[in-house]
């Protein structure tokens, strides 16, 4: 079958939770790509290269958001409201996209020049972020709209794929630090060709009549996307104003250091992303049905944390393995901030549940301002941590900014009842024996640590387990 053209968009629950099936599968294929190619050039590049290289992936998101500034968004809702307005969205789209590209473009391209003196940092810093905003011009938003899962998934992880094969091929060390932008920005520009071309060749091949509606003037366009451009500049700002920042006020072995440790957060936080995405369905089911998101974020949150909590201690216990077995003895300093990221992890795995719940009900303004509070936050305190503490200033201003958006989420939601304390008070105990008997036998290597203090956490699970399951059978007995 046709994975563009072909059937009927899946629609309903049913359809969305094929899509994020779809989308879920994708991400756990991305996550081991993402952090293999970072890998991949940080063993292969100088650390202070790597340091660029991440600095101007840094600024091609940002640039690429910039770029888009919520067309994409719209293109997605016009297309999923009405699948016969493809064909006129399509067209000011590619208005719209090519004129904030062509914008972005020119003002950053004389910047490389004014930040460094050498070849291959401005070769990086022009090319990197160029494949950005061309990989922004891949047709993700139109499949998405379409609601075609298998279509979207494989938009979504050919290009890790790609460019990490190329890589691996073609960069063979510090002396061909400049190809891995050459690389990018054709891989992107390849795949833009190609995947426009199936798409377009798709939709022709479905036929149909298209709708009598004219694509709307260019300038009611750029006001519609607006505020969804708004909303993603600023969770661009949470997500990655520490790298571009740490790029803009430390050394480029600073922001190494710090990327490293970054990108294995983020892998880390990947399986959590796409269990969210997983529950966000349910979440918008409860609601609709009026009976609320507190009963089931009241099931799932110790679920969540009783896995969050150890993985956070074996990262605490064993950061210096991880990161000298992942990116070499080079960048043995990134294991204090992932140390401190680790934390951050655990109230963003915990503190996802009430944001998708406030999304859930409807309340996209109040999400939105927490994203706002959150930016505000993350670049005012950044802006002092990072010149006097560096990376490590960095992480914990990470973990301050995520506090701020889940408390922000938590008050927002008013989910009465969805804390049970009963048994986040087992995992609570179970932690503190963990950590316990991890404090007893610290002086033995960190992996036997890690293990010692699992065997204390699942014990205790299982003790309070049991003597739940034999209160239940004593009361069904009487």
């Amino acid at each position: 079958m046709n994975p563009i053209g072909g059937g009927t968009p899946a629609v309903g629950v049913r359809g969305v939770l094929a899509m994020a099936g779809w989308l879920g599968v994708a991400r756990l294929v991305v996550g081991p790509l993402g952090i293999g190619l970072v890998i991949l050039v940080a063993r292969r590049l100088q650390p202070e290269e790597f340091g660029t290289w991440q600095f101007a992936t840094a600024v091609g998101a940002y640039l690429a958001v910039f770029s888009a500034f919520g067309s994409s968004q719209i293109g997605t809702w016009r297309v999923s409201t009405n699948p016969g307005r493809a064909r006129p969205t399509i067209k000011r789209w590619r208005h719209a996209i090519a004129i904030t590209s062509a914008v972005v473009l020119i003002a950053w391209a004389p910047i490389p020049f004014v930040l460094t003196h050498g070849v291959v940092d401005r070769v990086l810093l022009l090319l990197v972020p160029a494949a950005a905003l061309v990989r922004g011009l891949w047709p993700d938003w139109l499949v998405q709209g379409l609601r075609q899962g298998p279509a979207l998934a494989l938009l979504v992880t050919v290009y890790p794929v790609a460019v990490l094969a190329s890589l691996a091929v073609v960069v063979g060390g510090s002396n061909d630090a400049w190809l891995v932008g050459v690389v990018q920005l054709t891989v992107a520009a390849v795949g833009a060709g190609l995947t426009w071309t199936f798409v377009l060749r798709a939709l022709r091949a479905k036929g149909g009549r298209p709708s009598p509606q004219r694509s709307p003037a260019l300038g009611a366009w750029f006001r519609a996307s607006a505020s969804l451009g708004l909303a993603a500049l600023l969770i661009q700002i949470v997500v990655n104003a520490d790298v571009l920042l740490m790029g803009i006020l430390r050394s480029r072995l600073d922001t190494a250091h710090y990327a490293a440790a970054i990108s294995f957060f983020m892998f880390l936080n990947g399986s959590a992303a796409v269990f969210q995405m997983a529950v966000f369905p349910s979440l918008s089911a409860a609601v609709a049905r009026r009976q609320g998101a507190g009963p089931l974020v009241r099931s799932l949150l110790p679920l969540v944390a009783g896995v969050a909590i150890p993985v956070t201690v074996i990262v605490w216990n064993c950061a210096d393995i991880l990161v000298e077995a992942a990116y070499g003895p080079a960048y043995r300093e990134a294991s204090g901030p992932l140390r401190v990221l680790a934390v951050q992890a655990l109230i963003g795995s915990v503190g996802a549940f009430f944001g998708s719940a406030l999304l859930a009900s409807g309340r996209r303004r109040e999400y939105a301002t927490a994203y706002a509070l959150a930016a505000a936050v993350n670049v005012s305190l950044n802006a002092v941590a990072i010149p006097v503490a560096g990376p490590i200033g960095a992480a914990f201003v990470a973990v301050a900014t995520e506090l701020v958006l889940v408390s922000h989420f938590m008050l927002r939601a008013r989910l009465p009842h969805a804390l049970d304390f009963s048994k986040l008070g087992t995992i609570g105990g179970a932690a503190c024996a963990m950590l316990l008997a991890e404090f007893i036998f610290r002086a033995l290597p960190p992996t036997i640590v890690a293990v010692i203090g699992l065997t204390a956490y699942g014990l205790v699970v299982a003790m309070a387990l049991g003597r739940k399951h034999r209160r239940r059978q004593k009361s069904e007995a009487q």
